[in-house]
């Protein structure tokens, strides 16, 4: 029987117990400034959401020093209430308006007023100039002003609240974001400060989220040698969990609550393999990790993947572009020995769950949804792909077409009652793959399957 585990709970629990890893600190954080006048805020809010081709780079520099002013006040306003109370943890009279006029006295009425500055809207689904000068003004500010207080925070909630307030940084459009991010997840000095990390990575998922506004199929980071930097730090990436000899149930959910944090954030990379933009040569392989994941593949060190860790690698694959040198039956093979054993999982717990009177071990019905959205993706990918032969593209679309027929539409939607029949994807599954190299000629990208 598959383990139970609720990665709410967990990660609830794991942040109690991870908050009481943080020490003391000095603090040299200055008192939040006012916040900028209403008039001063007006330009800035209208660039924010896309109205009146507002732009923050205005034609007179005197207008464009004022907007980057008002945006630097408006931050640090922000941003130093984190050691602030009642954000800070500390008494604050009940007879004072909070802060922000928010009813929330917690570090959540902090997190919500940054939100209104970082939540932005898409105009006819595409950022205009002036919205993406506004996330690079506001997020290079926020940043740099968020690491201060995640190093000089002299709580460990004011060090949490600047590392959370991060992360919801990362929701911007904004590359610049990352720098911040990975030292939180690399540098050695943050090991004993596990919460720190575990909101790192969210942040850097956030980022890596992102598309290119002027290619949606590329991420917002395009330069390949920062795709490889961010890559490699998730791929060395420790979750700061102690193990024992023989780790206990407890050691290594908590484990896992880490590892699959690091493997969503992996998921977000759009291409399979990342090249060098002049030689081509291949700097990295996000593609490949994903597909062992997803399989998954026997050589994997330690936790073999669970089933909440094969839903992240198998969406992110679905959502990747096709390199030109892939072997892109191999990807579809991979996908079909996932759905079948998805079905088959999702078939076992949900029976096993009403006969023990108890929930299931992941919320089916939104990793279906998301395979579901997934596939559609992937078969508009290979349409769109003019080098793709059309009896792959077939193929992919066919697998898409049964899996929700068969199996994904009834896990959705269980007002069906129907029965899973997974014959026709074990049918297509005898087509195989003409090679177990994701990538042609690369050894590296070698995968390897179960007996």
């Amino acid at each position: 029987m598959p383990k139970r585990y609720s990665t709410q709970l967990i990660v609830g629990g794991l942040f109690v117990v991870l908050l009481g890893c943080l020490s003391e600190a000095q603090a040299d954080i200055p008192p939040p400034p006012n916040r900028p006048a209403p008039a001063a805020l007006l330009n800035i809010e209208k660039a924010k959401k896309g109205l009146d081709n507002v732009r923050i780079k205005d034609e007179s520099k005197e207008i464009t020093d004022r907007n980057l002013k008002t945006i630097d006040q408006m931050v640090k306003h922000i941003v130093y209430h984190a050691n602030q109370p009642p954000f800070n943890g500390e008494e604050f009279p009940s007879t004072m308006t909070a802060p922000f006029g928010t009813l929330d006295r917690t570090p959540k009425g902090l997190y919500a007023e940054l939100k209104n500055w970082t939540d932005i809207p898409k105009p006819k689904g595409k950022y205009t100039e002036g919205q993406l000068e506004y996330a690079e003004a506001f997020g290079s500010i926020a940043a740099k002003e968020c690491l201060k207080i995640i190093n000089e925070g002299a709580k460990p909630i004011e060090r949490i609240n600047g590392v959370r307030m991060l992360a919801e940084v990362a929701n911007l459009p904004y590359a610049g974001t990352i720098d911040s991010l990975l030292p939180l997840i690399t540098d050695p000095k943050y090991i004993d400060q596990p919460a720190i990390t575990y909101v790192a990575l969210e942040g850097i998922r956030n980022v890596l989220s992102h598309t290119h506004p002027d290619d949606p199929s590329k991420n917002l980071i395009r330069d390949p040698k920062k795709q490889t930097e961010i890559f490699n730090a998730l791929l060395k990436f420790q979750p700061p969990v102690k193990l024992s000899a023989k780790p206990t149930s407890e050691e290594e959910l908590k484990y896992r609550v880490y590892r699959r944090l690091m493997f969503s954030a992996m998921s977000q990379f759009r291409d399979p393999v990342i090249r060098d933009a002049k030689t081509k040569e291949i700097l990295a392989r996000p593609g490949v990790v994903l597909a062992a994941i997803a399989i998954p593949d026997p050589t994997i060190p330690g936790f073999k993947p669970n089933i909440a860790d094969r839903v992240e690698a198998i969406v992110g694959l679905l959502n990747m572009n096709i390199d030109p040198e892939e072997n892109f039956d191999l990807r579809i093979y991979i996908i079909n020995r996932f759905l079948i054993e998805f079905g088959t999982e999702y078939s076992q717990d949900s029976d096993q769950a009403k006969v023990e009177g108890r929930g299931t071990i992941i919320p089916w019905k939104i990793a279906s949804a998301r395979i579901s959205a997934g596939l559609t993706q992937l078969s508009n990918t290979a349409d769109a792909n003019s080098k793709l032969g059309a009896p792959l593209k077939a193929r992919i679309k066919a697998l898409a077409a049964d899996a929700q027929s068969s199996m994904l539409g009834i896990i959705e939607d269980p007002t069906k009652k129907a029965v899973i029949n997974d014959n026709t994807l074990r049918d297509k599954l005898k087509a195989g793959a003409s090679s177990y190299e994701l990538i042609k000629g690369d050894k590296s990208s070698t995968l390897s399957f179960p007996e």
